[in-house]
């Protein structure tokens, strides 16, 4: 259920603690995750097995793919991040 989700705590796949489930959404195109995480805004995550391999209720923690979930900017080969068409960087997350 998705109340069971709410307030889990949320892992990186190297086991970092990354904040909390702050609540799950859909919007017609299927379920997602809302993060809260200490210091930063909140993100939303597509709750796919991609994005969210392990889901551990005895435990109460959720596992990402940060690269999945869209949490990890692109990079150019020299580092940089990537820049959009405009020439701004991107501020939004990208999904998968």
């Amino acid at each position: 259920f998705h109340d069971d989700l709410v307030g889990l705590a949320v892992k990186d796949e190297t086991g970092a603690s990354v904040g909390r489930v702050k609540a799950v959404h859909n919007f017609g195109g299927g379920d997602i995750l809302e993060l809260e995480r200490p210091g930063h805004p909140s993100v939303m995550i597509p709750f796919s097995h991609a994005a969210v391999p392990v889901v551990d209720l005895d435990r109460d923690f959720i596992q990402i793919d940060t690269t999945a979930a869209g949490l990890v900017e692109d990079e150019d080969d020299d580092g940089r991040a990537r820049q959009t068409q405009r020439g701004k960087p991107s501020s939004r997350p990208r999904g998968p």
